[in-house]
């Protein structure tokens, strides 16, 4: 079958090249509603109500007391409004979908370190109860000999000890930027307030680092704009599926411009998701966990599960199932984000961490 040109700057045809060395744009079916798929996989801005909405919050518990902060930040997860059946399981969502019928048709998919898909622990560390229970997680992740990323704030309701920061790498580890304050609305501020804040940011984190996440996962494109100008490598802000958020219906990372430097890496799950949005018991956000890995390793992608140490010290019972399965589960590769990246865009090796 000849290969046929491959406009340059379409992301569904971006996507598919990462995934497949010998991907023939032939092989998708005409039928396939490409542009949606286009519209999932690039990040869009949110509306201009959205946006006050999450400057307004922002505005009124950035000086609240932490305990009062914690107390309006339930509240605005409760009142939010959530469609549980917009949640999709991995082999519903359409661009796996895409992924798979490529695949049928014989085209060779890339595997991450020998193996057929690949489990990232990420952990987000956006409370003062989060960072406490960090030394205690290194343990937990140490006795089960599992690698993990965390993405960490720089000025917000803990100070960031770089001796910490450093022990975290020292354990193999890899460190992430999740932002200076927990600044929710970030992605809605002026192009220069963006950068001075991420800028902001490095220089508390003291260190180059690859990946970002956003606080609320609020991404938009101007933020995205800016992450990519700093250099960062990988985004992993966007789910593959939410009640609330955009959606990339894809557990694969992805090339997010055609110079492929900034990569996007999709959430598969949250644990708010599993126990304040869903309000499930421990054996079921298993159970949830599992049918969602299962299909994820079926499909040959990536399973990000977005933790914080907070809730892993909450709910500990399923957070020692979910570290003990990711030791034993033979068929992952236990990645970080930086190693799913250099497996994607540079079939393993290693570039250099870019100066931001």
């Amino acid at each position: 079958m000849p290969l046929t040109p491959i406009k340059s700057d379409d992301p569904v045809h971006l996507a598919m090249q990462g995934l497949f060395p010998d991907y023939n744009p032939a092989c998708l079916e005409p039928a396939q509603d490409l542009e949606l798929l286009r519209g999932m996989l690039r990040p869009r801005s949110s509306g201009g109500v959205k946006g006050l909405v999450h400057r307004s919050f922002q505005g009124v518990t950035r000086r609240c007391p932490r305990p009062l902060r914690e107390l309006l930040l339930g509240l605005a997860h409760r009142l939010r409004c959530a469609d549980p059946e917009l949640l999709k399981e991995p082999n519903q969502c359409e661009f796996n979908r895409l992924v798979a019928g490529v695949r049928s048709q014989g085209s060779r998919q890339r595997g991450y370190a020998g193996k057929r898909a690949a489990l990232c622990l990420s952990y987000d560390v956006d409370l003062l109860s989060c960072y406490r229970f960090l030394p205690t997680l290194l343990d937990q992740l140490d006795q089960r000999g599992l690698k993990a990323t965390f993405h960490l704030l720089t000025d917000w309701e803990y100070r960031l000890d770089p001796a910490l920061v450093e022990e975290v790498s020292a354990r193999g580890h890899e460190v992430g930027l999740h932002g200076a304050s927990h600044d929710v609305a970030l992605g809605y501020r002026r192009d220069e307030r963006i950068a001075g804040e991420l800028r902001r940011a490095l220089r508390g984190l003291g260190k180059n680092v690859h990946s970002y996440r956003a606080p609320a996962l609020c991404m938009t494109e101007r933020l995205m704009a800016r992450v990519r100008d700093l250099g960062f490598r990988i985004d992993s802000s966007l789910p593959m599926s939410s009640m609330f958020h955009p959606s990339t219906q894809s557990c694969f990372p992805y090339p997010l411009e055609p110079s492929g430097v900034l990569w996007e890496l999709p959430i598969l799950l949250q644990d708010s998701t599993l126990f304040l949005d869903l309000g499930l018991s421990q054996e079921q956000a298993w159970s949830f966990v599992e049918t969602h890995l299962k299909q994820v390793l079926e499909l040959g992608g990536v399973g990000v599960i977005n933790l914080h140490p907070s809730w892993a010290a909450k709910y500990s019972g399923f957070h020692g199932r979910l570290l003990d399965a990711a030791r034993e589960w033979s068929d992952f590769a236990v990645m970080t984000h930086k190693e799913v990246y250099n497996c994607c865009r540079w079939g393993g090796a290693a570039p250099s961490a870019p100066a931001c």
